[in-house]
């Protein structure tokens, strides 16, 4: 006997039952054989760091961890914002260098909240380009691979949000890497969108932010922060340290992102690459990611090496990578083989244009997730 699709709801702090999605029953229980398709997903743990609003210190330097709000505030309050909106609605991009980012399905699923955030890209994905419908409400995304007039192309990425700071970045197999888009969206949420944001619009300028509800209710000035660094295993990190007076090389690997700030290291990079053979760059001429990969014959101090896993912590693309040689050892030491990341074989569902459903594999998720994420780190 077949039973009816389930609805999934998320509880607000006034108690109101807020609809997050629909989804069906066998989502939870036992998938048919013969319904979807066997993919691999990619997971990838992140430790989030700072979610809320941190106060400031003297000069103007913020506090390590936020004043106020968390991540279960959030994503409460980021379901109120999307309930019955288009997707073209969600839209949430405030400078000129960031991509367009939706938000296109958000679900429930026991403690756990999955998202899937549609980023704008002019791009093929496999043999064919995406785009999604503007005017398709949110949890009911209508994606094409056929007609791409008067809609959005790009791709999905999809987020796992444990309420134990961690998120999860699910990358099925093909799909474009896109693991920052949720750093963008939620700071810009945060910033722009939060209900404690306090502004003032009675001028015919731009609005100006007056400041922040605290969880009393006062107005004050603070900063929004959102901040999340890999997972790690420590016991990988533990033996590089170890053999970190031995080091002889250390190398990087990555792609330098079209959407980089005119002044940015990585700019400035770029615009020494093209120098050394004789080209000049211009800031913005690029219109596609270009890998990049380089090594240094420099063995780092106790302090330089620390430095280095730091820095490895703040790169944003899951291509990018730092790692070591050693002397007498012919192996690469890379840091991404200390991230908390695997892949699986997951059954997923598509839609009639063959878009893949974040609610086709959120319970096969759920089920695995635990295992995966036992002993991560905290940072």
């Amino acid at each position: 006997m077949q039973k009816s699709n389930e609805t999934i709801y998320m509880k607000s702090k006034n108690d109101r039952l807020l609809l997050v999605g629909v989804i069906a029953p066998n989502i939870f229980g036992t998938i048919d054989d013969s319904a979807g398709v066997i993919m691999k997903i990619a997971f990838t743990a992140y430790n989030l760091i700072e979610c809320g609003y941190g106060y400031r210190k003297k000069k103007g330097v913020p506090v390590a961890s936020p004043g106020f709000y968390s991540i279960e505030n959030l994503t409460e309050d980021l379901v109120r914002w999307l309930d019955g909106k288009d997707l073209s609605a969600t839209k949430l991009k405030y400078r000129k260098f960031e991509k367009d980012i939706y938000c296109s399905e958000i679900i429930k699923s026991n403690s756990n909240i999955f998202l899937a955030l549609w980023v704008g890209a002019d791009l093929i994905h496999g043999n064919r380009q995406l785009s999604i419908d503007p005017q398709s409400k949110v949890n009911s995304p209508s994606v094409s691979s056929k007609n791409v007039d008067g809609k959005i192309p790009g791709f999905p990425s999809f987020f796992m949000i444990s309420p134990n700071n961690i998120i999860v970045s699910l990358r099925p197999e093909n799909y474009p890497s896109s693991a920052v888009s949720i750093d963008n969206y939620f700071y810009n949420f945060l910033r722009h969108k939060s209900p404690r944001l306090v502004f003032d619009d009675d001028t015919d300028e731009e609005i100006r932010i007056l400041g922040y509800r605290n969880d009393v209710g006062e107005i004050v000035k603070a900063i929004p922060r959102f901040y999340k660094v890999f997972a790690s295993k420590k016991e990988y990190i533990d033996y590089l340290r170890k053999r970190r007076g031995s080091i002889s090389k250390v190398m990087y690997r990555g792609d330098i992102p079209t959407t980089i700030k005119k002044k940015s290291v990585a700019a400035k990079l770029l615009a020494g690459l093209f120098g050394g053979i004789g080209l000049s760059y211009d800031h913005g001429q690029i219109n596609t990611d270009i890998p990049i990969a380089y090594e240094l014959d420099y063995p780092p101090d106790d302090r330089e090496f620390n430095l280095i896993l730091e820095q490895y912590k703040n790169l944003s693309g899951d291509s990018d990578d730092i790692g070591f040689k050693f002397k007498k050892d012919s192996q690469n030491y890379w840091l991404s083989r200390a991230l908390v990341k695997d892949e699986f074989d997951i059954k997923a569902d598509f839609d009639d244009t063959g878009n893949i459903l974040l609610s086709s594999f959120v319970g096969e998720v759920t089920k695995l997730i635990d295992g995966f994420l036992k002993g991560v780190q905290a940072p």
